[in-house]
């Protein structure tokens, strides 16, 4: 996550504030799949020459790691059968 994101949810937190209800890990661990942002600015990146092979290869593997991790944990964190709405 960049910086300026972690800024946002910082000041949205503060502003807002989390209500004790919420399950925090969950709101968490929704955020962290951001992949399809990273692919576009990535590749715009590479096109104009601001980025390697290696940065983009690096910034791809982030985003599918990020992508297959976020359902499983988020599974993990809310319980089974919550996600398809069965509880």
């Amino acid at each position: 996550m960049d910086f300026l994101s972690r800024i946002a949810i910082l000041i949205l937190l503060f502003l807002v504030g989390c209500p004790p209800s919420m399950n925090r890990w969950a709101a968490g661990i929704g955020m962290m799949p951001r992949g399809e942002v990273g692919l576009i600015f990535a590749g715009i990146g590479k096109h104009i020459g601001a980025i390697d092979d290696g940065l983009f290869s690096a910034v791809v593997i982030l985003v599918m790691i990020t992508t297959l991790l976020a359902p499983i944990l988020l599974r993990a964190t809310l319980g089974r059968g919550t996600l398809a709405g069965l509880r």
